[in-house]
């Protein structure tokens, strides 16, 4: 009885050759993939890092403006102050007697007499002396002008008195920023060279 012999597959370079490209190719494509998503991954972290940079940056920049703000009210505090009360609040201008004892402190402390104080439009309840002042009578309305309401005040002072005083007077009712303002000032000579008499004097008064 005879052998049949199976020939064994033999394995050439040519095979092996091709087996290692085909080989080496998925290797290249697995490694190229990975390295893609790896770069999509780190991309995307970048991305956050630096919208959360952005985001730090823009919050300290509103934290020193803040700051700057802080030390610019701290460094013009004074100045911030006078704006606040550069219009009377209705709580200290809302009656006549408040206005009335201002302006009569004002002409006390330029040394004028005052001989009455009326408000423009108002019945003579409404015309009082410095010593006296009336009771508001709601007469005379302040007139409205942009969310600030003015009213105007007639001043009658002594007659002769010292020009330097009235300038005084006048010094100090300006210095009320906008709360008071002089509208009319007409003087004469008055009996002596340095004293004068005042014809009219009137003043507005602006309240909120």
């Amino acid at each position: 009885m005879s052998r049949v012999r199976l020939a064994s597959p033999t394995l050439t370079a040519t095979k092996m050759r091709l087996v290692l490209s085909v080989a080496l190719v998925l290797i290249i494509a697995t490694m190229a993939t990975g390295f893609y998503f790896a770069y999509l991954y780190l991309q995307k972290v970048s991305d956050e890092a630096a919208a959360a940079q952005t985001t730090a940056n823009s919050s300290d920049a509103s934290v020193q403006a803040l700051l700057r703000t802080k030390q610019e009210l701290a460094a013009y505090g004074d100045t911030v102050q006078k704006a606040q009360q550069i219009v009377a609040e209705s709580q200290s201008y809302r009656y006549q007697e408040q206005v009335i004892r201002d302006i009569s402190e004002y002409a006390r402390r330029a040394s004028i007499p005052v001989t009455s104080i009326t408000f423009q439009g108002a019945s003579s309840a409404d015309t009082a002396s410095a010593a006296t002042p009336p009771a508001s009578s709601g007469a005379n309305k302040p007139t409205a002008n942009g969310g600030v309401k003015n009213t105007t005040v007639s001043v009658a002072l002594a007659p002769n008195i010292p020009y330097a005083n009235l300038l005084h007077f006048i010094h100090l009712i300006e210095e009320n920023l906008t709360r008071m303002q002089i509208t009319q000032v007409s003087i004469a000579r008055g009996d002596s060279s340095d004293t004068v008499t005042a014809q009219a004097f009137n003043i507005e008064v602006f309240l909120r």
